[in-house]
């Protein structure tokens, strides 16, 4: 009663008692942070994030940012009493795009760990990853600091010598899907594989269509299998539902369609948050929120997982050896590899040199639904196993009985083998083909004297081999903007 009274002398209103108490409740959190948490028994901890806030990719912090920040305050709520983590950003508005963040990762993480890192106990990089994956071990690896990606894989992680301290929780598992694929060439017996591979990706695509159309039209003896990473807006939508006139011819097209992709453990998500929590498009760090429309349920999942699964292993190490080098990048990494992490709303296995491994599916159209639904699944629990989810509809001719297709077709790829050994073939018998290389010998002989001759009247012009004048005023734009920065 006194104290109110005090209160009531001290502020004119109730309202201003409730400020006044605010202020002092918060000064004394002032405070008592800025102690040095050792008082407590606590290990300073400090957690490095480093990305892009841009549209151009799916890794961007407006993206995964809330994840990240959700993923820290449950560090806090889970490890508190024993770890005093300080989550930080390293984001430069700037750039936009992956090359320009690779091209300043070395100045970035340089400047924050030689001028701005906190006086820590353990040191981490938790962060989705672009194409900086290189320099950034590279540094992190010298300074013996962790490592963790969350959304990039990268085969250098099967070396340990070149990355020491690196890991990642990523769903995009190399390993994974190289296992599957293995797995069911193997399960159907199938020895004879054809890959297609446009080293310039999808802008070399459209010049070879008609030349690549013909080669991949069904015959009924052709299995197609692709790669979908995981199941978002951003990466397309792989159906045959288009509503327009082509949709029926394309679904009996998708029946030779068969998917290699990940089972739905990668999506989840824990209780204490909502896809609406973390579809809000705000970056702590710059106090901006940017329009975040779709969430990348396997990216954000990914991200707090690696948040999750760095506590149990700081619990672990505290519990086990309280010495600094117990904490060193190495004998962290160490600690995370060989292992599976239950989270509760899911689990999180690591191989032996801290790959992630997924629980990888093969899916195949359903027939009456016209959907797809996984009908093989790989089990990477030691011993690996396949386990048959449902049958297959293997869309063969009318007379196949779905029976699974044959490694070869009986004919062979050239029509040349079984029943059809006796056709006309198209390829030169011995004979015409050494007269025909006999012929290209001679025209390359001729050409070879003629070059000299021609060579002295036609040259190049500089311009054919010199670096475009476009391209130098390019590099001077980006190295003055590098310098300003």
């Amino acid at each position: 009663m006194n104290v109110w009274m005090q209160q009531k002398a001290m502020y004119p209103n109730v309202a201003a008692a409730y400020i006044g108490v605010a202020q002092v409740i918060q000064f004394v959190a002032l405070v008592v942070c800025q102690l040095d948490a050792r008082v407590f028994g606590q290990k300073e901890v400090e957690v490095v994030t480093m990305g892009l806030v841009t549209n151009a990719t799916t890794f961007s912090l407006h993206y995964l940012g809330p994840a990240l920040d959700l993923a820290a305050a449950r560090f806090r709520t889970d490890h508190g009493q024993r770890f005093n983590l300080t989550h930080t950003y390293i984001i430069d508005p700037s750039l936009t795009i992956c090359p320009e963040l690779t091209s300043q990762t070395s100045f970035l993480v340089s400047e924050w760990y030689y001028k701005k890192r906190r006086k820590a106990d353990v040191y981490a990089f938790i962060l989705p990853m672009c194409t900086e994956f290189g320099e950034l071990n590279r540094l992190l690896a010298s300074w013996d600091i962790l490592m963790i990606t969350t959304a990039v894989d990268d085969p250098s992680l099967r070396n340990k010598l070149v990355t020491p301290t690196a890991l990642t929780t990523a769903p995009t598992s190399f390993v994974s899907l190289l296992g599957m694929y293995v797995a069911t060439l193997a399960h159907f017996n199938w020895t004879t594989v054809v890959i297609v591979h446009d080293q310039s990706a999808n802008s070399g695509f459209f010049p070879i269509t008609d030349q690549l159309m013909p080669l991949l039209r069904e015959r009924g003896w052709q299995v197609y299998i692709v790669v979908s990473v995981f199941k978002s807006k951003a990466l397309g939508d792989l159906t045959w539902k288009y509503g327009d006139e082509y949709d029926e011819i394309a679904r009996e097209a998708f029946r030779s369609v068969m998917i290699v992709g990940p089972d739905a453990s990668i999506y989840a998500l824990s209780n204490w948050t909502t896809t609406k929590a973390l579809s809000t498009g705000y970056v702590s760090a710059l106090d901006r929120a940017y329009p975040a429309a779709d969430p990348l349920l396997a990216l954000i999942s990914a991200a707090m997982e690696a948040f999750l699964v760095l506590g149990q292993v700081l619990e672990e190490a505290l519990s086990d050896d309280d010495t600094a080098e117990n904490f060193k990048g190495r004998n962290l990494a160490k600690r995370f590899l060989d292992r599976r992490y239950d989270l509760g709303f899911t689990e999180v296995t690591l191989d032996e040199f801290g790959q992630r491994l997924i629980h990888e599916e093969l899916s195949d159209l359903d027939p009456v639904t016209g959907e797809f639904r996984a009908v093989l699944r790989m089990q990477f629990i030691r011993p690996k196993s396949v386990i048959k989810l449902a049958n297959i509809d293997w869309a063969g001719p009318t007379n196949s009985s779905n029976a699974i297709p044959l490694s070869e077709p009986l004919c062979g790829f050239l029509d040349d083998r079984g029943p059809c050994a006796q056709r006309p073939s198209l390829l030169l018998k011995p004979p015409e083909l050494g007269a025909l290389l006999t012929v290209l010998g001679a025209a390359l002989v001729c050409l070879c004297l003629a070059f000299p001759h021609y060579s002295k009247k036609s040259h190049l012009g500089i311009l054919h081999y010199l670096i475009a004048v476009a391209e130098l005023d390019f590099r001077k734009r980006t190295v003055s903007k590098m310098i300003a920065a």
